[in-house]
Protein backbone atom coordinates (compact mmCIF):
# COMPACT_ATOMS: atom_id res chain seq x y z
CA UNK A 1 0.00 0.00 0.00
CA UNK A 2 1.52 3.66 -0.93
CA UNK A 3 1.70 6.15 1.96
CA UNK A 4 -0.83 9.05 -0.19
CA UNK A 5 -1.83 11.73 1.55
CA UNK A 6 -4.80 14.01 1.09
CA UNK A 7 -4.18 17.47 2.36
CA UNK A 8 -7.58 18.93 3.85
CA UNK A 9 -8.55 23.00 4.30
CA UNK A 10 -7.96 23.75 8.12
CA UNK A 11 -11.13 24.94 10.09
CA UNK A 12 -10.80 27.59 12.92
CA UNK A 13 -10.54 25.66 15.69
CA UNK A 14 -6.92 24.28 14.13
CA UNK A 15 -7.57 21.36 12.76
CA UNK A 16 -9.39 19.73 9.40
CA UNK A 17 -12.45 21.90 8.34
CA UNK A 18 -15.66 20.54 10.17
CA UNK A 19 -16.92 20.31 6.21
CA UNK A 20 -14.75 17.89 5.58
CA UNK A 21 -14.13 15.66 8.97
CA UNK A 22 -16.29 13.18 8.07
CA UNK A 23 -15.03 12.52 4.64
CA UNK A 24 -10.89 12.63 6.90
CA UNK A 25 -11.89 10.19 9.44
CA UNK A 26 -13.53 7.52 6.78
CA UNK A 27 -10.62 8.20 4.43
CA UNK A 28 -7.94 7.63 7.52
CA UNK A 29 -9.86 4.17 8.31
CA UNK A 30 -8.79 2.90 4.46
CA UNK A 31 -5.27 3.86 5.14
CA UNK A 32 -4.79 7.59 3.82
CA UNK A 33 -3.01 9.95 5.76
CA UNK A 34 -5.43 13.14 6.18
CA UNK A 35 -4.44 16.38 7.68
CA UNK A 36 -3.96 19.78 7.16
CA UNK A 37 0.03 20.81 6.87
CA UNK A 38 2.24 18.22 4.56
CA UNK A 39 3.73 14.79 5.67
CA UNK A 40 7.02 15.09 4.43
CA UNK A 41 7.94 11.53 2.90
CA UNK A 42 4.15 10.90 1.34
CA UNK A 43 4.85 9.36 -2.19
CA UNK A 44 1.55 11.43 -3.50
CA UNK A 45 -0.42 13.99 -1.94
CA UNK A 46 -3.99 14.85 -2.79
CA UNK A 47 -5.82 17.89 -2.33
CA UNK A 48 -9.71 17.58 -1.25
CA UNK A 49 -10.79 20.94 -0.11
CA UNK A 50 -13.13 24.43 -1.13
CA UNK A 51 -12.50 25.86 -4.84
CA UNK A 52 -10.25 27.92 -5.98
CA UNK A 53 -10.64 30.21 -8.78
CA UNK A 54 -7.18 31.74 -9.61
CA UNK A 55 -3.30 30.10 -9.93
CA UNK A 56 -2.44 32.40 -6.70
CA UNK A 57 -4.70 30.37 -4.45
CA UNK A 58 -4.46 27.11 -6.00
CA UNK A 59 -2.19 25.04 -3.36
CA UNK A 60 0.92 24.22 -5.83
CA UNK A 61 3.65 24.56 -3.36
CA UNK A 62 2.22 21.52 -1.46
CA UNK A 63 3.71 18.86 -4.37
CA UNK A 64 0.26 18.32 -4.98
CA UNK A 65 -0.89 15.27 -7.69
CA UNK A 66 -2.25 18.18 -9.55
CA UNK A 67 -1.02 21.09 -10.92
CA UNK A 68 -3.60 24.35 -11.10
CA UNK A 69 -3.06 23.76 -14.74
CA UNK A 70 -4.75 20.25 -14.67
CA UNK A 71 -7.71 21.65 -12.16
CA UNK A 72 -8.22 24.60 -14.12
CA UNK A 73 -9.28 22.35 -17.31
CA UNK A 74 -11.77 20.68 -15.25
CA UNK A 75 -12.94 23.91 -13.90
CA UNK A 76 -13.98 26.13 -16.38
CA UNK A 77 -16.80 25.46 -19.09
CA UNK A 78 -14.74 27.57 -21.67
CA UNK A 79 -11.94 25.36 -21.43
CA UNK A 80 -13.75 21.61 -22.11
CA UNK A 81 -16.90 22.79 -23.38
CA UNK A 82 -15.74 21.75 -26.93
CA UNK A 83 -14.16 18.51 -26.13
CA UNK A 84 -17.98 17.10 -25.22
CA UNK A 85 -19.94 19.79 -27.11
CA UNK A 86 -22.12 16.59 -28.60
CA UNK A 87 -22.92 15.54 -25.01
CA UNK A 88 -23.62 18.29 -23.63
CA UNK A 89 -26.70 21.24 -23.80
CA UNK A 90 -25.93 23.86 -26.75
CA UNK A 91 -24.09 26.86 -24.80
CA UNK A 92 -22.10 30.00 -26.21
CA UNK A 93 -19.85 32.43 -24.25
CA UNK A 94 -20.05 36.05 -24.10
CA UNK A 95 -17.12 38.12 -22.20
CA UNK A 96 -19.80 40.61 -20.56
CA UNK A 97 -23.47 40.07 -19.68
CA UNK A 98 -24.91 42.64 -21.95
CA UNK A 99 -28.64 41.95 -22.81
CA UNK A 100 -28.81 43.30 -26.52
CA UNK A 101 -25.82 40.56 -27.28
CA UNK A 102 -27.51 38.00 -25.43
CA UNK A 103 -30.66 38.29 -26.74
CA UNK A 104 -29.73 38.87 -30.22
CA UNK A 105 -27.63 35.14 -30.35
CA UNK A 106 -30.74 33.70 -28.56
CA UNK A 107 -32.84 34.62 -31.07
CA UNK A 108 -30.56 33.65 -34.31
CA UNK A 109 -30.89 30.14 -32.48
CA UNK A 110 -33.95 30.47 -31.75
CA UNK A 111 -33.95 29.88 -27.63
CA UNK A 112 -36.63 31.29 -25.51
CA UNK A 113 -34.99 30.98 -22.53
CA UNK A 114 -31.07 30.25 -21.16
CA UNK A 115 -29.57 29.47 -18.07
CA UNK A 116 -26.34 31.52 -17.69
CA UNK A 117 -23.46 31.07 -15.33
CA UNK A 118 -19.64 32.10 -14.84
CA UNK A 119 -17.28 29.85 -16.17
CA UNK A 120 -17.76 27.74 -13.20
CA UNK A 121 -19.92 28.54 -10.68
CA UNK A 122 -23.48 29.41 -11.27
CA UNK A 123 -26.28 31.41 -9.25
CA UNK A 124 -28.69 28.52 -8.23
CA UNK A 125 -28.11 28.39 -4.82
CA UNK A 126 -29.92 31.92 -4.58
CA UNK A 127 -32.98 30.63 -6.38
CA UNK A 128 -34.50 28.17 -8.87
CA UNK A 129 -35.04 31.22 -10.87
CA UNK A 130 -31.78 33.37 -10.01
CA UNK A 131 -29.51 31.82 -13.53
CA UNK A 132 -32.66 32.00 -15.68
CA UNK A 133 -33.27 34.56 -17.47
CA UNK A 134 -35.30 36.35 -18.67
CA UNK A 135 -36.99 34.96 -15.46
CA UNK A 136 -34.13 36.87 -13.58
CA UNK A 137 -33.00 40.62 -15.47
CA UNK A 138 -29.49 40.52 -16.73
CA UNK A 139 -28.99 43.62 -14.72
CA UNK A 140 -29.60 41.36 -11.32
CA UNK A 141 -27.39 38.63 -12.24
CA UNK A 142 -24.42 40.77 -12.87
CA UNK A 143 -24.94 42.33 -9.85
CA UNK A 144 -24.85 38.98 -8.02
CA UNK A 145 -21.71 37.38 -10.22
CA UNK A 146 -19.85 40.82 -9.00
CA UNK A 147 -20.86 40.44 -5.30
CA UNK A 148 -19.27 37.11 -5.74
CA UNK A 149 -16.18 38.44 -7.96
CA UNK A 150 -16.92 36.23 -10.62
CA UNK A 151 -16.24 37.76 -14.21
CA UNK A 152 -16.08 36.47 -17.57
CA UNK A 153 -16.66 34.48 -19.97
CA UNK A 154 -20.14 33.67 -19.13
CA UNK A 155 -21.66 30.65 -20.56
CA UNK A 156 -24.88 31.09 -22.15
CA UNK A 157 -26.84 27.70 -22.15
CA UNK A 158 -30.35 26.62 -23.82
CA UNK A 159 -32.91 25.99 -21.03
CA UNK A 160 -33.72 22.52 -20.78
CA UNK A 161 -37.47 22.80 -19.69
CA UNK A 162 -37.54 18.85 -18.25
CA UNK A 163 -37.27 19.88 -14.21
CA UNK A 164 -37.84 16.07 -14.02
CA UNK A 165 -34.36 14.95 -15.43
CA UNK A 166 -32.63 17.32 -12.95
CA UNK A 167 -34.15 15.56 -10.38
CA UNK A 168 -32.56 12.25 -10.69
CA UNK A 169 -29.07 13.96 -11.52
CA UNK A 170 -26.10 11.34 -10.91
CA UNK A 171 -21.99 12.50 -10.20
CA UNK A 172 -19.58 9.97 -11.80
CA UNK A 173 -15.87 10.05 -10.20
CA UNK A 174 -12.94 9.77 -12.62
CA UNK A 175 -10.34 8.42 -11.22
CA UNK A 176 -7.21 7.68 -12.91
CA UNK A 177 -9.00 7.60 -16.12
CA UNK A 178 -11.29 5.14 -14.60
CA UNK A 179 -14.94 5.85 -14.20
CA UNK A 180 -16.70 5.00 -11.02
CA UNK A 181 -20.80 5.30 -10.05
CA UNK A 182 -22.28 2.65 -6.95
CA UNK A 183 -24.50 2.02 -10.28
CA UNK A 184 -22.19 -0.44 -12.50
CA UNK A 185 -23.62 -0.35 -15.20
CA UNK A 186 -22.44 3.01 -16.47
CA UNK A 187 -23.78 4.54 -19.88
CA UNK A 188 -21.43 4.59 -22.44
CA UNK A 189 -21.62 8.12 -23.44
CA UNK A 190 -20.26 8.91 -19.62
CA UNK A 191 -17.62 6.49 -20.20
CA UNK A 192 -16.90 7.97 -23.71
CA UNK A 193 -16.54 11.75 -22.12
CA UNK A 194 -14.81 10.85 -18.89
CA UNK A 195 -12.70 9.50 -21.98
CA UNK A 196 -12.19 12.79 -23.67
CA UNK A 197 -11.76 14.95 -20.47
CA UNK A 198 -9.14 12.16 -18.86
CA UNK A 199 -7.20 12.47 -22.49
CA UNK A 200 -7.63 16.61 -22.44
CA UNK A 201 -7.17 17.45 -19.11
CA UNK A 202 -4.92 15.14 -17.90
CA UNK A 203 -6.83 14.70 -14.40
CA UNK A 204 -6.27 12.26 -12.18
CA UNK A 205 -9.73 12.98 -10.32
CA UNK A 206 -12.59 14.58 -11.81
CA UNK A 207 -16.67 14.26 -11.65
CA UNK A 208 -19.11 14.42 -14.14
CA UNK A 209 -22.98 15.25 -13.46
CA UNK A 210 -25.06 13.64 -15.86
CA UNK A 211 -28.93 14.61 -16.08
CA UNK A 212 -30.79 12.35 -18.60
CA UNK A 213 -28.66 11.78 -21.42
CA UNK A 214 -26.87 14.55 -21.28
CA UNK A 215 -23.81 16.01 -19.62
CA UNK A 216 -24.14 19.13 -17.14
CA UNK A 217 -20.50 19.92 -16.68
CA UNK A 218 -17.57 18.50 -15.34
CA UNK A 219 -15.89 19.65 -11.94
CA UNK A 220 -12.31 19.11 -10.41
CA UNK A 221 -11.98 16.06 -8.06
CA UNK A 222 -10.83 18.32 -5.53
CA UNK A 223 -13.07 20.63 -4.88
CA UNK A 224 -16.56 18.93 -5.44
CA UNK A 225 -18.53 16.83 -2.37
CA UNK A 226 -18.81 12.82 -3.63
CA UNK A 227 -22.50 13.71 -4.91
CA UNK A 228 -26.04 12.25 -3.13
CA UNK A 229 -25.94 9.07 -5.34
CA UNK A 230 -22.18 8.07 -3.86
CA UNK A 231 -22.01 6.77 -0.01
CA UNK A 232 -18.91 7.47 1.95
CA UNK A 233 -17.70 3.98 2.41
CA UNK A 234 -18.03 3.59 -1.77
CA UNK A 235 -16.46 7.10 -2.03
CA UNK A 236 -13.72 6.18 0.42
CA UNK A 237 -13.07 2.96 -1.35
CA UNK A 238 -12.93 3.87 -4.98
CA UNK A 239 -10.39 6.53 -3.77
CA UNK A 240 -8.55 3.90 -2.15
CA UNK A 241 -8.51 1.81 -5.14
CA UNK A 242 -7.29 4.47 -7.89
CA UNK A 243 -4.54 5.84 -5.60
CA UNK A 244 -3.47 3.79 -2.64
CA UNK A 245 -3.17 0.16 -4.65
CA UNK A 246 -2.28 1.90 -8.06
Amino acid sequence: MRKVQILYPIGPDGNIHEYFIEEAIAMSKYGFITDTIDVPDAELKLYRGFMFLSAEKYPSNHGLRQSWDEYRKTLNLSEYYTIIRDLTFPTFFVDKLEQRTIEKRMSELGWRKAFIKSNSKSLFGLSDTAPIWPDTPIENMSKEFAVRNLCGPFAVRKFIDNPQIFYNEQRYWVLNGKTYHPDSNIPEFVLNAASRIFAFSKSRYFTIDVAGNHIVEINPGESSDRGGDNPLDFFCSIFAEAFLYD
